[in-house]
């Protein structure tokens, strides 16, 4: 990505590997706690906790940075019309995602929360490979 720091790329997949990671890990919690879906694995209390607070401030940095993305890498592609459908889909998850995670904390009606933490749950699963998607579609336009 032309105009950041050499390191920037690689700052930015290693905390969404990590943002991704630490909500796999509190996946089975999760659904233990909203559906009453037991899994054979789940974290220990103490674990969650700290693993709760990792996945939290991670996603933090991934909004700090998709904001400098969107000064330089969105407005680029969208302006050269490079990867905008991969790119929409992305950013339409980070969106929904953004919001699920304060809906999880902040919806007070069950169902509507249980429904957030679902959505939750899947688009920050699918993130993964829109990602993946949306890196490769670039690179096979860049060769």
């Amino acid at each position: 990505m032309n105009g950041y720091p050499k390191q920037f790329y690689y700052w930015f997949i290693c905390i969404a590997a990590l943002v991704w990671l630490t909500g796999l890990m509190l996946t089975p919690s999760s659904l233990e706690m909203r559906f009453e879906y037991t899994l054979p694995w789940q974290l220990t209390e103490e674990l969650k906790h700290h693993t709760t607070t990792l996945h939290a401030v991670l996603a933090f940095s991934i909004l700090w940075l998709l904001g400098a993305i969107w000064t330089i890498h969105i407005r680029a592609g969208w302006r050269k019309n490079k990867n905008r459908f991969s790119g929409v889909a992305l950013l339409s998850a980070c969106l929904i995602i953004s919001l699920t995670g304060l809906g999880v904390y902040y919806v007070g009606d069950e169902k509507l929360a249980n429904a957030t933490a679902l959505a939750h749950l899947f688009v920050g699963g699918l993130s993964a490979i829109l990602l993946s998607i949306h890196i490769v579609l670039g690179r096979k336009k860049a060769t």
